[in-house]
């Protein structure tokens, strides 16, 4: 079952402005810092049909002074985000991630690329991977 088309708007339009804040903070951050910033995941698990959950502002990772305070208007989120960075041979570049769970517990993940080694996807279904078990 997918995340229901009301689910799939309201957590769009959070995208969208979470999108532009992290966008912003991440262009004034690699000027003072050569490097991107990373988001630990937050909260650490998703909730169910884009309900609002409050996430927790000061995960980080343990070299940076920065955590999720810094980057976001809003501490109330209907998906967990993270922010994975890159720093290839073709550039740096981060991808920011949005998780969610439908409402049969299956679990999706959105993803929006940014810059170089960077991926983009729309919503898709993450399917455990269970060692052995043939697809």
């Amino acid at each position: 079952m997918a995340l229901k088309p009301e689910s799939l708007i309201k957590l769009n339009d959070a995208l969208v402005l979470a999108e532009g804040s992290i966008a912003t903070f991440q262009a004034n951050y690699l000027a003072v810092n050569k490097r991107y910033w990373q988001g630990l995941l937050t909260p650490p698990v998703a909730s169910k049909e884009a309900a609002d959950k409050e996430i927790e502002v000061d995960r980080k990772p343990t070299d940076q002074v920065e955590d999720w305070f810094a980057v976001l208007a809003s501490t109330l989120q209907p998906c967990a985000l993270e922010v994975h960075t890159h720093d290839g041979p073709k550039g740096k570049g981060y991808t920011l991630y949005a998780h969610s769970i439908a409402e049969d517990d299956s679990q999706w993940v959105k993803a929006i690329g940014i810059g170089e080694h960077s991926t983009t996807n729309d919503w898709t279904e993450r399917k455990p991977f269970i060692p052995g078990e043939k697809k």
